[in-house]
Protein backbone atom coordinates (compact mmCIF):
# COMPACT_ATOMS: atom_id res chain seq x y z
CA UNK A 1 0.00 0.00 0.00
CA UNK A 2 1.30 3.47 -1.12
CA UNK A 3 -0.53 5.82 1.52
CA UNK A 4 0.72 6.58 4.84
CA UNK A 5 -0.82 8.23 8.31
CA UNK A 6 0.67 10.16 10.60
CA UNK A 7 -1.45 11.91 13.16
CA UNK A 8 -1.42 14.59 14.83
CA UNK A 9 1.15 16.50 12.40
CA UNK A 10 -0.43 15.95 9.26
CA UNK A 11 0.34 19.47 7.22
CA UNK A 12 -0.89 19.60 4.19
CA UNK A 13 0.09 23.59 2.96
CA UNK A 14 2.00 25.34 0.88
CA UNK A 15 4.72 27.96 2.88
CA UNK A 16 4.40 31.53 1.77
CA UNK A 17 7.76 32.85 3.47
CA UNK A 18 8.29 36.58 2.12
CA UNK A 19 10.89 38.13 4.23
CA UNK A 20 9.86 40.57 7.42
CA UNK A 21 11.56 43.90 7.71
CA UNK A 22 12.04 45.58 11.50
CA UNK A 23 10.33 41.81 12.78
CA UNK A 24 11.71 42.97 16.17
CA UNK A 25 10.39 46.53 16.17
CA UNK A 26 7.06 45.67 14.90
CA UNK A 27 6.28 42.83 17.60
CA UNK A 28 8.30 44.38 20.81
CA UNK A 29 6.81 47.90 20.06
CA UNK A 30 3.69 47.64 19.12
CA UNK A 31 2.43 44.06 21.01
CA UNK A 32 4.71 43.49 24.43
CA UNK A 33 6.08 47.13 25.06
CA UNK A 34 5.54 48.09 28.48
CA UNK A 35 4.24 44.35 29.36
CA UNK A 36 6.25 42.32 32.05
CA UNK A 37 8.79 39.68 31.25
CA UNK A 38 6.03 36.92 31.28
CA UNK A 39 3.44 38.09 29.58
CA UNK A 40 5.84 39.34 26.79
CA UNK A 41 6.59 35.21 26.59
CA UNK A 42 3.01 34.62 26.76
CA UNK A 43 1.84 37.13 23.60
CA UNK A 44 5.44 36.05 21.84
CA UNK A 45 4.15 32.75 21.99
CA UNK A 46 0.59 32.99 21.13
CA UNK A 47 1.72 35.18 18.01
CA UNK A 48 4.07 32.01 17.27
CA UNK A 49 0.64 29.81 17.81
CA UNK A 50 -1.14 32.00 14.90
CA UNK A 51 1.70 31.82 12.29
CA UNK A 52 2.40 27.79 12.46
CA UNK A 53 2.14 27.47 8.58
CA UNK A 54 0.89 30.91 7.34
CA UNK A 55 4.82 32.19 7.34
CA UNK A 56 7.18 29.85 8.87
CA UNK A 57 10.12 32.42 8.15
CA UNK A 58 7.77 34.67 10.65
CA UNK A 59 7.49 32.24 13.10
CA UNK A 60 11.21 31.05 13.20
CA UNK A 61 11.80 34.40 14.18
CA UNK A 62 9.50 35.07 16.77
CA UNK A 63 10.76 31.74 18.20
CA UNK A 64 14.19 33.75 18.47
CA UNK A 65 12.33 36.10 20.00
CA UNK A 66 11.16 34.14 22.43
CA UNK A 67 14.88 32.60 23.52
CA UNK A 68 15.80 35.71 24.28
CA UNK A 69 12.98 36.40 26.88
CA UNK A 70 13.03 33.21 28.24
CA UNK A 71 16.96 34.15 28.95
CA UNK A 72 15.55 37.01 31.06
CA UNK A 73 12.80 35.45 32.55
CA UNK A 74 15.38 32.29 33.15
CA UNK A 75 13.06 29.88 34.80
CA UNK A 76 14.06 26.07 32.90
CA UNK A 77 10.17 25.93 31.67
CA UNK A 78 10.02 29.26 29.93
CA UNK A 79 13.74 28.41 28.25
CA UNK A 80 12.38 24.63 27.50
CA UNK A 81 8.87 25.97 25.86
CA UNK A 82 11.10 28.70 24.12
CA UNK A 83 13.46 25.80 22.84
CA UNK A 84 10.42 23.68 21.73
CA UNK A 85 8.80 26.19 19.96
CA UNK A 86 12.34 26.74 17.74
CA UNK A 87 12.93 23.41 17.36
CA UNK A 88 9.37 22.80 15.57
CA UNK A 89 10.18 25.97 13.82
CA UNK A 90 13.27 24.04 12.28
CA UNK A 91 11.05 20.93 11.66
CA UNK A 92 8.88 22.77 9.44
CA UNK A 93 11.68 24.39 7.90
CA UNK A 94 13.05 20.78 7.37
CA UNK A 95 16.67 21.95 9.11
CA UNK A 96 16.08 18.06 11.13
CA UNK A 97 19.64 18.45 12.48
CA UNK A 98 18.90 21.93 13.80
CA UNK A 99 15.15 20.77 15.45
CA UNK A 100 16.79 17.74 17.21
CA UNK A 101 18.76 20.08 18.78
CA UNK A 102 16.82 22.51 19.76
CA UNK A 103 14.32 19.78 20.99
CA UNK A 104 17.22 18.26 23.35
CA UNK A 105 17.54 21.20 24.90
CA UNK A 106 14.16 21.47 25.42
CA UNK A 107 14.33 18.40 27.08
CA UNK A 108 17.15 19.18 29.37
CA UNK A 109 15.11 22.66 30.93
CA UNK A 110 11.60 20.73 31.04
CA UNK A 111 12.96 18.08 32.54
CA UNK A 112 14.34 20.06 35.34
CA UNK A 113 11.06 21.71 35.53
CA UNK A 114 9.07 18.45 35.73
CA UNK A 115 7.24 19.68 33.53
CA UNK A 116 5.14 16.24 32.56
CA UNK A 117 3.20 17.54 30.26
CA UNK A 118 5.95 19.28 27.84
CA UNK A 119 8.25 16.85 27.83
CA UNK A 120 5.66 14.69 26.39
CA UNK A 121 4.68 16.78 24.00
CA UNK A 122 8.58 17.18 23.01
CA UNK A 123 8.97 13.72 23.32
CA UNK A 124 6.09 13.59 20.58
CA UNK A 125 8.04 16.14 18.32
CA UNK A 126 11.85 14.31 18.55
CA UNK A 127 9.35 11.28 17.48
CA UNK A 128 8.35 13.39 14.40
CA UNK A 129 11.70 14.30 13.07
CA UNK A 130 12.97 11.38 13.00
CA UNK A 131 10.26 9.52 11.38
CA UNK A 132 11.33 11.25 8.16
CA UNK A 133 14.30 10.14 8.05
CA UNK A 134 15.47 7.05 5.66
CA UNK A 135 17.85 5.67 7.88
CA UNK A 136 16.70 2.84 9.65
CA UNK A 137 18.50 3.81 13.12
CA UNK A 138 16.69 7.03 12.92
CA UNK A 139 13.01 4.73 12.75
CA UNK A 140 14.26 2.73 15.90
CA UNK A 141 14.84 6.39 17.38
CA UNK A 142 11.55 7.58 16.60
CA UNK A 143 10.12 4.13 18.18
CA UNK A 144 11.47 4.76 21.04
CA UNK A 145 10.69 8.77 21.52
CA UNK A 146 7.42 7.65 20.72
CA UNK A 147 6.59 4.97 23.40
CA UNK A 148 8.17 7.67 25.70
CA UNK A 149 5.59 9.73 24.84
CA UNK A 150 3.29 6.96 25.15
CA UNK A 151 4.53 6.32 28.72
CA UNK A 152 4.06 10.16 30.29
CA UNK A 153 0.59 10.69 28.27
CA UNK A 154 -0.15 7.12 30.30
CA UNK A 155 0.77 8.75 33.24
CA UNK A 156 -1.37 12.28 32.55
CA UNK A 157 -4.35 9.76 31.25
CA UNK A 158 -5.39 11.64 28.09
CA UNK A 159 -6.82 8.35 25.80
CA UNK A 160 -6.89 10.57 22.90
CA UNK A 161 -3.06 11.53 23.13
CA UNK A 162 -2.26 7.76 23.96
CA UNK A 163 -4.19 6.64 21.16
CA UNK A 164 -2.44 8.94 18.81
CA UNK A 165 1.43 7.74 19.87
CA UNK A 166 -0.14 3.91 19.57
CA UNK A 167 -0.90 4.99 15.86
CA UNK A 168 2.56 6.85 15.55
CA UNK A 169 4.38 3.73 16.75
CA UNK A 170 1.86 1.39 14.15
CA UNK A 171 3.12 4.13 11.45
CA UNK A 172 6.65 4.27 11.96
CA UNK A 173 6.63 0.21 11.64
CA UNK A 174 4.41 0.56 8.37
CA UNK A 175 7.62 3.10 7.22
CA UNK A 176 10.03 -0.52 8.39
CA UNK A 177 7.46 -2.64 6.74
CA UNK A 178 6.82 -4.37 9.88
CA UNK A 179 3.17 -5.43 9.12
CA UNK A 180 2.56 -7.15 12.03
CA UNK A 181 3.49 -4.41 14.54
CA UNK A 182 1.68 -2.09 12.48
CA UNK A 183 -1.69 -4.09 12.63
CA UNK A 184 -0.95 -4.09 16.70
CA UNK A 185 -0.75 -0.88 17.25
CA UNK A 186 -3.36 0.57 14.92
CA UNK A 187 -5.88 -1.59 16.79
CA UNK A 188 -4.68 -0.31 19.94
CA UNK A 189 -5.66 3.12 18.34
CA UNK A 190 -8.67 2.13 16.97
CA UNK A 191 -10.00 0.99 19.91
CA UNK A 192 -9.07 3.73 21.94
CA UNK A 193 -10.70 5.87 19.67
CA UNK A 194 -13.60 4.07 19.72
CA UNK A 195 -13.80 4.20 23.51
CA UNK A 196 -13.70 7.66 23.74
CA UNK A 197 -16.10 8.28 20.72
CA UNK A 198 -13.61 10.37 18.70
CA UNK A 199 -15.11 9.44 15.27
CA UNK A 200 -13.37 11.91 13.31
CA UNK A 201 -9.70 10.50 14.03
CA UNK A 202 -11.19 6.47 14.23
CA UNK A 203 -11.08 6.59 9.94
CA UNK A 204 -6.77 7.15 10.43
CA UNK A 205 -7.13 3.60 12.53
CA UNK A 206 -9.20 1.99 10.00
CA UNK A 207 -6.76 2.95 7.10
CA UNK A 208 -3.74 1.93 8.93
CA UNK A 209 -5.20 -1.80 9.81
CA UNK A 210 -6.56 -1.45 6.20
CA UNK A 211 -3.14 -0.86 5.01
CA UNK A 212 -1.17 -3.71 7.45
CA UNK A 213 -4.10 -6.20 6.71
CA UNK A 214 -3.81 -5.63 3.04
CA UNK A 215 0.02 -5.86 3.51
CA UNK A 216 -0.06 -9.42 5.09
CA UNK A 217 -2.56 -10.64 2.55
CA UNK A 218 -5.40 -10.58 3.92
CA UNK A 219 -7.44 -8.47 1.23
CA UNK A 220 -11.19 -9.64 2.29
CA UNK A 221 -10.42 -8.10 5.66
CA UNK A 222 -8.28 -5.15 4.44
CA UNK A 223 -11.66 -3.86 2.60
CA UNK A 224 -14.10 -3.85 5.03
CA UNK A 225 -11.77 -1.47 7.27
CA UNK A 226 -11.45 0.50 4.11
CA UNK A 227 -15.37 0.92 3.89
CA UNK A 228 -15.69 1.58 7.80
CA UNK A 229 -12.94 4.84 7.05
CA UNK A 230 -14.84 5.92 3.82
CA UNK A 231 -18.15 5.74 5.74
CA UNK A 232 -16.87 8.36 8.46
CA UNK A 233 -14.70 10.49 5.48
CA UNK A 234 -18.11 10.85 3.56
CA UNK A 235 -19.94 11.56 7.03
CA UNK A 236 -17.79 14.46 8.07
CA UNK A 237 -16.82 15.31 4.05
CA UNK A 238 -13.11 15.05 4.81
CA UNK A 239 -11.95 15.07 1.30
CA UNK A 240 -7.80 14.53 2.02
CA UNK A 241 -8.99 11.78 3.82
CA UNK A 242 -11.11 10.07 0.50
CA UNK A 243 -8.40 10.99 -1.30
CA UNK A 244 -5.66 8.58 0.52
CA UNK A 245 -8.59 6.10 0.70
CA UNK A 246 -8.83 5.86 -3.25
CA UNK A 247 -5.29 5.06 -3.65
CA UNK A 248 -6.15 1.68 -1.09
CA UNK A 249 -9.16 0.67 -2.98
CA UNK A 250 -7.39 1.36 -6.29
CA UNK A 251 -4.39 -1.18 -5.29
CA UNK A 252 -7.00 -3.53 -3.56
CA UNK A 253 -9.01 -3.99 -6.89
CA UNK A 254 -5.52 -4.15 -8.79
CA UNK A 255 -4.52 -6.84 -7.07
CA UNK A 256 -7.46 -8.59 -7.41
CA UNK A 257 -7.27 -8.12 -11.36
CA UNK A 258 -10.91 -6.33 -11.04
CA UNK A 259 -9.43 -3.30 -13.87
CA UNK A 260 -12.83 -1.46 -14.25
CA UNK A 261 -13.26 -0.87 -10.81
CA UNK A 262 -9.60 0.08 -10.17
CA UNK A 263 -10.25 2.54 -13.28
CA UNK A 264 -12.77 3.51 -11.43
CA UNK A 265 -11.23 4.69 -7.86
CA UNK A 266 -8.02 6.02 -9.98
CA UNK A 267 -10.12 8.39 -11.71
CA UNK A 268 -12.14 9.22 -8.56
CA UNK A 269 -8.70 9.86 -7.07
CA UNK A 270 -8.12 12.38 -9.95
CA UNK A 271 -11.48 14.04 -9.32
CA UNK A 272 -10.69 14.93 -5.37
CA UNK A 273 -7.53 15.74 -6.40
CA UNK A 274 -8.25 18.60 -8.83
CA UNK A 275 -11.00 19.78 -5.54
CA UNK A 276 -8.35 19.93 -3.45
CA UNK A 277 -6.58 21.77 -5.66
CA UNK A 278 -3.18 20.92 -4.41
CA UNK A 279 0.18 20.05 -6.63
CA UNK A 280 1.08 17.09 -4.80
CA UNK A 281 -2.39 15.76 -4.44
CA UNK A 282 -2.71 16.05 -8.44
CA UNK A 283 1.10 14.35 -8.87
CA UNK A 284 -0.47 11.40 -7.16
CA UNK A 285 -3.75 11.09 -8.95
CA UNK A 286 -2.01 11.08 -12.07
CA UNK A 287 0.61 8.27 -10.82
CA UNK A 288 -2.32 5.93 -9.78
CA UNK A 289 -3.65 6.43 -13.42
CA UNK A 290 -0.56 5.66 -14.98
CA UNK A 291 0.06 2.33 -13.44
CA UNK A 292 -3.39 1.44 -14.22
CA UNK A 293 -3.07 1.87 -17.80
CA UNK A 294 -0.08 0.42 -17.64
CA UNK A 295 -1.30 -2.88 -16.03
CA UNK A 296 -3.83 -2.94 -18.96
CA UNK A 297 -1.07 -2.24 -21.60
CA UNK A 298 -2.82 0.69 -23.03
CA UNK A 299 1.05 2.34 -23.06
CA UNK A 300 -0.16 5.26 -24.38
CA UNK A 301 -1.96 6.60 -22.11
CA UNK A 302 0.20 5.27 -19.30
CA UNK A 303 3.16 7.25 -21.01
CA UNK A 304 0.43 10.72 -20.99
CA UNK A 305 -0.52 10.10 -17.56
CA UNK A 306 3.28 9.64 -16.50
CA UNK A 307 4.13 12.43 -18.50
CA UNK A 308 1.77 14.19 -16.49
CA UNK A 309 2.98 13.23 -13.40
CA UNK A 310 6.51 13.83 -14.36
CA UNK A 311 5.41 17.30 -15.10
CA UNK A 312 3.54 18.00 -11.62
CA UNK A 313 6.68 16.54 -9.97
CA UNK A 314 8.86 18.91 -11.70
CA UNK A 315 6.80 21.98 -10.92
CA UNK A 316 6.94 20.56 -7.33
CA UNK A 317 10.34 20.49 -7.35
CA UNK A 318 10.73 23.94 -8.94
CA UNK A 319 8.49 25.01 -6.05
CA UNK A 320 10.42 23.19 -3.30
CA UNK A 321 13.41 25.23 -4.88
CA UNK A 322 11.66 28.56 -4.69
CA UNK A 323 10.49 27.78 -1.22
CA UNK A 324 14.19 26.73 0.39
CA UNK A 325 15.62 30.10 -1.31
CA UNK A 326 13.07 31.66 0.08
CA UNK A 327 13.35 30.38 3.69
CA UNK A 328 17.07 31.16 3.52
CA UNK A 329 16.36 34.25 2.58
CA UNK A 330 14.45 35.20 5.49
CA UNK A 331 16.47 33.10 8.05
CA UNK A 332 19.80 34.88 6.42
CA UNK A 333 17.59 38.43 7.15
CA UNK A 334 16.97 37.86 10.59
CA UNK A 335 20.73 36.45 11.53
CA UNK A 336 21.86 39.53 9.79
CA UNK A 337 19.45 41.79 11.97
CA UNK A 338 20.54 39.64 15.21
CA UNK A 339 24.09 40.30 14.09
CA UNK A 340 23.19 44.08 13.59
CA UNK A 341 21.96 44.06 17.20
CA UNK A 342 24.22 42.47 19.00
CA UNK A 343 26.86 44.45 16.96
CA UNK A 344 25.21 47.93 18.42
CA UNK A 345 25.30 46.20 21.81
CA UNK A 346 29.00 45.75 21.90
CA UNK A 347 29.53 49.15 20.45
CA UNK A 348 27.32 50.78 23.38
CA UNK A 349 29.26 48.27 25.90
CA UNK A 350 32.82 49.49 24.69
CA UNK A 351 31.75 53.25 25.14
CA UNK A 352 30.68 52.64 28.64
CA UNK A 353 34.17 50.88 28.74
CA UNK A 354 36.19 53.70 27.14
CA UNK A 355 35.97 56.44 29.99
CA UNK A 356 37.06 54.18 32.59
CA UNK A 357 39.58 52.74 29.85
CA UNK A 358 41.07 55.66 30.09
CA UNK A 359 41.40 56.05 33.95
CA UNK A 360 43.40 53.11 34.18
CA UNK A 361 45.74 53.67 31.06
CA UNK A 362 48.03 56.19 33.00
CA UNK A 363 48.57 53.54 35.74
CA UNK A 364 49.16 50.71 33.55
CA UNK A 365 51.33 52.49 31.70
CA UNK A 366 53.53 53.22 35.16
CA UNK A 367 53.02 49.83 36.36
CA UNK A 368 54.22 48.16 32.66
CA UNK A 369 57.32 50.74 32.51
CA UNK A 370 58.22 49.67 35.83
CA UNK A 371 57.44 46.19 34.88
CA UNK A 372 59.70 46.28 31.83
CA UNK A 373 62.84 47.88 33.73
CA UNK A 374 62.33 44.69 36.44
CA UNK A 375 62.53 42.36 33.74
CA UNK A 376 64.91 44.07 31.75
CA UNK A 377 67.59 43.90 34.94
CA UNK A 378 65.90 40.14 35.20
CA UNK A 379 66.62 39.55 32.01
CA UNK A 380 70.45 41.17 32.09
CA UNK A 381 71.27 39.04 35.39
CA UNK A 382 70.37 35.84 34.05
CA UNK A 383 72.01 36.89 30.70
CA UNK A 384 75.27 36.94 32.86
CA UNK A 385 74.46 33.77 34.05
CA UNK A 386 73.50 31.76 31.70
CA UNK A 387 77.12 32.86 30.45
CA UNK A 388 78.98 31.74 33.04
CA UNK A 389 77.11 28.84 33.13
CA UNK A 390 77.66 28.40 29.65
CA UNK A 391 80.96 28.78 29.84
CA UNK A 392 81.57 26.06 32.20
CA UNK A 393 79.36 23.66 30.47
CA UNK A 394 81.19 24.13 27.89
CA UNK A 395 84.28 22.91 29.54
CA UNK A 396 82.75 20.18 31.21
CA UNK A 397 82.09 18.84 27.80
CA UNK A 398 85.11 19.63 26.32
CA UNK A 399 86.79 17.74 29.30
CA UNK A 400 84.13 14.78 28.94
CA UNK A 401 84.72 14.56 25.35
CA UNK A 402 88.38 13.88 25.64
CA UNK A 403 88.06 11.54 28.67
CA UNK A 404 85.28 9.86 26.06
CA UNK A 405 88.01 9.65 23.21
CA UNK A 406 90.76 8.21 25.48
CA UNK A 407 88.21 5.46 26.57
CA UNK A 408 86.81 4.87 23.24
CA UNK A 409 90.49 4.47 21.77
CA UNK A 410 91.23 1.57 25.17
CA UNK A 411 87.73 -0.23 23.94
CA UNK A 412 88.98 -0.12 19.99
CA UNK A 413 92.48 -1.32 20.63
CA UNK A 414 91.15 -3.98 22.98
CA UNK A 415 88.58 -5.13 20.00
CA UNK A 416 91.69 -5.15 17.74
CA UNK A 417 93.31 -7.19 19.86
CA UNK A 418 90.52 -9.42 20.44
CA UNK A 419 89.85 -9.63 17.15
CA UNK A 420 93.41 -10.80 16.39
CA UNK A 421 93.37 -13.32 18.90
CA UNK A 422 90.13 -14.97 17.43
CA UNK A 423 91.61 -14.71 13.94
CA UNK A 424 94.79 -16.41 15.15
CA UNK A 425 92.94 -18.77 16.75
CA UNK A 426 90.59 -19.57 14.19
CA UNK A 427 93.82 -20.22 11.76
CA UNK A 428 95.21 -22.40 13.88
CA UNK A 429 92.29 -24.25 13.89
CA UNK A 430 92.17 -24.12 10.38
CA UNK A 431 95.20 -25.15 10.04
CA UNK A 432 95.03 -28.14 12.50
CA UNK A 433 91.64 -28.90 10.32
CA UNK A 434 93.48 -28.84 7.09
CA UNK A 435 96.69 -31.32 8.72
CA UNK A 436 94.39 -33.48 9.95
CA UNK A 437 92.49 -33.62 6.79
CA UNK A 438 95.56 -34.70 4.76
CA UNK A 439 97.21 -36.72 7.62
CA UNK A 440 93.98 -38.86 6.97
CA UNK A 441 94.25 -38.27 3.18
CA UNK A 442 97.68 -39.90 3.32
CA UNK A 443 97.37 -42.59 5.91
CA UNK A 444 94.46 -43.46 4.14
CA UNK A 445 96.79 -44.03 0.61
CA UNK A 446 99.42 -45.57 2.53
CA UNK A 447 97.13 -48.37 4.04
CA UNK A 448 95.68 -48.82 0.54
CA UNK A 449 99.18 -48.99 -0.76
CA UNK A 450 100.50 -51.32 2.46
CA UNK A 451 96.91 -53.39 1.28
CA UNK A 452 97.80 -53.93 -1.95
CA UNK A 453 101.43 -54.98 -1.59
CA UNK A 454 100.12 -57.08 0.99
CA UNK A 455 97.73 -59.16 -1.42
CA UNK A 456 100.93 -59.36 -3.83
CA UNK A 457 103.05 -60.87 -1.50
CA UNK A 458 100.22 -63.00 -0.83
CA UNK A 459 99.93 -64.68 -3.77
CA UNK A 460 103.85 -65.78 -3.67
CA UNK A 461 104.20 -66.90 0.13
CA UNK A 462 103.54 -69.82 1.60
CA UNK A 463 99.74 -70.90 3.41
CA UNK A 464 101.34 -70.26 6.95
CA UNK A 465 102.56 -66.26 5.83
CA UNK A 466 98.99 -66.15 4.13
CA UNK A 467 97.32 -66.70 7.73
CA UNK A 468 99.73 -63.90 8.87
CA UNK A 469 99.14 -61.42 6.02
CA UNK A 470 95.53 -62.12 5.99
CA UNK A 471 95.46 -61.06 9.48
CA UNK A 472 97.64 -58.16 8.99
CA UNK A 473 94.99 -57.11 6.32
CA UNK A 474 92.16 -57.23 8.44
CA UNK A 475 94.05 -55.37 10.97
CA UNK A 476 94.16 -52.12 8.30
CA UNK A 477 90.66 -52.52 7.04
CA UNK A 478 89.58 -52.20 10.52
CA UNK A 479 91.93 -49.40 11.04
CA UNK A 480 90.56 -47.89 7.44
CA UNK A 481 86.78 -47.91 8.89
CA UNK A 482 87.60 -46.41 12.76
CA UNK A 483 85.28 -43.81 13.38
CA UNK A 484 87.74 -42.11 15.46
CA UNK A 485 89.86 -40.04 12.83
CA UNK A 486 86.35 -38.48 11.84
CA UNK A 487 85.37 -37.73 15.45
CA UNK A 488 88.19 -35.46 15.68
CA UNK A 489 88.25 -34.28 12.24
CA UNK A 490 84.49 -33.01 13.23
CA UNK A 491 85.38 -31.65 16.03
CA UNK A 492 88.01 -29.30 14.13
CA UNK A 493 85.50 -28.75 11.50
CA UNK A 494 82.77 -27.96 13.88
CA UNK A 495 85.11 -25.24 15.58
CA UNK A 496 86.17 -23.13 12.03
CA UNK A 497 82.62 -23.69 10.35
CA UNK A 498 80.51 -22.48 13.66
CA UNK A 499 77.04 -23.83 12.86
CA UNK A 500 77.33 -25.80 9.57
CA UNK A 501 76.11 -28.77 10.84
CA UNK A 502 73.33 -27.02 12.30
CA UNK A 503 72.06 -25.10 9.53
CA UNK A 504 72.08 -28.21 7.27
CA UNK A 505 70.22 -30.54 9.54
CA UNK A 506 67.54 -27.79 9.79
CA UNK A 507 67.09 -27.44 5.75
CA UNK A 508 67.85 -31.13 4.71
CA UNK A 509 66.99 -33.16 7.88
CA UNK A 510 67.61 -36.39 5.86
CA UNK A 511 70.92 -36.55 4.75
CA UNK A 512 72.93 -39.41 6.14
CA UNK A 513 76.39 -39.41 7.88
CA UNK A 514 77.76 -39.65 4.77
CA UNK A 515 75.71 -37.05 3.21
CA UNK A 516 77.99 -35.21 6.27
CA UNK A 517 81.11 -36.18 5.40
CA UNK A 518 80.92 -35.33 2.22
CA UNK A 519 79.34 -32.00 2.46
CA UNK A 520 82.25 -31.36 4.90
CA UNK A 521 84.81 -32.36 2.17
CA UNK A 522 83.09 -30.18 -0.51
CA UNK A 523 83.41 -27.65 2.52
CA UNK A 524 87.06 -27.83 2.14
CA UNK A 525 87.49 -27.24 -1.29
CA UNK A 526 88.51 -31.08 -1.77
CA UNK A 527 88.03 -32.77 -5.31
CA UNK A 528 86.97 -35.46 -6.20
CA UNK A 529 90.42 -37.98 -5.89
CA UNK A 530 90.99 -35.95 -2.15
CA UNK A 531 87.78 -36.54 -1.26
CA UNK A 532 88.12 -40.93 -2.10
CA UNK A 533 91.41 -40.69 -0.61
CA UNK A 534 89.98 -39.25 2.74
CA UNK A 535 86.97 -41.44 2.62
CA UNK A 536 89.03 -44.50 1.73
CA UNK A 537 86.60 -45.07 -1.21
CA UNK A 538 86.89 -45.09 -4.67
CA UNK A 539 86.90 -41.64 -7.08
CA UNK A 540 83.55 -42.99 -8.72
CA UNK A 541 81.95 -43.85 -5.83
CA UNK A 542 82.63 -40.32 -4.62
CA UNK A 543 81.00 -39.54 -8.07
CA UNK A 544 77.89 -41.44 -7.20
CA UNK A 545 77.96 -40.06 -3.75
CA UNK A 546 77.93 -36.41 -4.91
CA UNK A 547 75.00 -37.23 -7.30
CA UNK A 548 73.24 -38.68 -4.75
CA UNK A 549 73.63 -35.32 -2.08
CA UNK A 550 72.88 -33.26 -5.09
CA UNK A 551 69.75 -34.86 -5.55
CA UNK A 552 69.32 -34.70 -1.65
CA UNK A 553 69.91 -30.97 -1.50
CA UNK A 554 67.39 -30.33 -4.35
CA UNK A 555 69.37 -29.12 -6.57
CA UNK A 556 69.23 -27.94 -9.97
CA UNK A 557 71.05 -29.63 -12.95
CA UNK A 558 73.18 -26.50 -13.48
CA UNK A 559 73.75 -25.25 -10.00
CA UNK A 560 77.26 -25.67 -8.67
CA UNK A 561 77.60 -28.19 -5.57
CA UNK A 562 80.40 -26.44 -4.04
CA UNK A 563 78.98 -22.61 -3.98
CA UNK A 564 75.40 -23.86 -2.90
CA UNK A 565 77.41 -26.23 -0.18
CA UNK A 566 79.81 -22.90 0.77
CA UNK A 567 76.56 -20.75 1.29
CA UNK A 568 74.79 -23.21 4.08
Amino acid sequence: MKRLYIITFFIAFLFNVSAQTDINSLYTDSLIYGKSLTEQFDIVKYEINNHNYENIGLRLALSKQLIEISGKINTPKHIGLAYYELGYSYEMLGENDKAIEACFNALKYLEIAQDTFDIAMTYNEIGIIYIFSDNDEDLDLSIDFFRKYLELQMIIKDTSEIAGAYSNIGQVFNYKNNADSSLFYASKAMKLWECIGNERLTPIAYGNIGGALFNLGNADSAYIYFKKAEEIYNKYNNTNGLFELCDDYFYYYLKRNDFENAKFWAEKRLELANKIGSTHTLRKAYQSLSIYYNEIEDYKNAFLKFKKFKQLSDSIRNDNTQQQVANLQAIYDLDKKEKQIELLKEQDKLRKQEDENRKQRFAFLMVVVSLIIIILGIITISIIRKHRQEKTLHRLENEALEKEKVLTKIELEKSQIKEKELNTKLEYKSKQLTSHALNMMKKNQFLQEMEGDILNISKQSSDEVKTQLRRLNTLIKRNNKSEKDWELFKNYFEEVNQGFYDNLNVKFPGLSSNDYKLCALVKLNMNIKESASVLNISPESVKTARYRLRKKLNMNADEDLHEFVQNI
